[in-house]
């Protein structure tokens, strides 16, 4: 099953390895590296994207304003991961007040976001 995914990260080697390795497990990638070109993406692509991966620190919005643009404005509930090396449980309550759905913490690692996108897919299939 084809999902989209957009990635949100300024790191444009990190951008291009997740891209690659995502797109390798058969989903669609959109790519964006920063807040507010990823803002306008989800504006005009909300009903198609499936799961979004944001950086949390990211130039013009940062990945929490853009979790709050998603739920609040576009009254979404994709699935939401964000990525930080802030590994601050502040950070962290917010982004799950936020009703974000998981956070990582930088270093992390590629085969487990893979993990995470495959337990969102076999959770969205036990739901329908």
């Amino acid at each position: 099953m084809c999902r989209k995914i957009l990635i949100i990260e300024d790191n444009k080697t990190l951008n291009y390895l997740l891209s690659k390795k995502i797109q390798f497990s058969d989903e669609e990638v959109i790519s964006c590296f920063d807040g507010k070109e990823a803002m306008e993406v989800l504006r005009n692509q909300i009903d198609d994207i499936k799961i979004v991966i944001s950086d949390i620190n990211l130039p013009h919005a940062s990945g929490l304003e853009i979790l709050e643009f998603v739920r609040k404005e576009l009254n979404s509930d994709i699935h939401f991961i964000a990525t930080s090396v802030n590994k601050s449980i502040y950070m962290k309550e917010l982004f799950y007040e936020l009703n974000g759905n998981v956070f990582l913490d930088k270093p992390y690692s590629i085969d487990n976001l893979l993990i995470e996108l495959k337990q969102i897919t076999q959770n969205t299939h036990t739901i329908h």
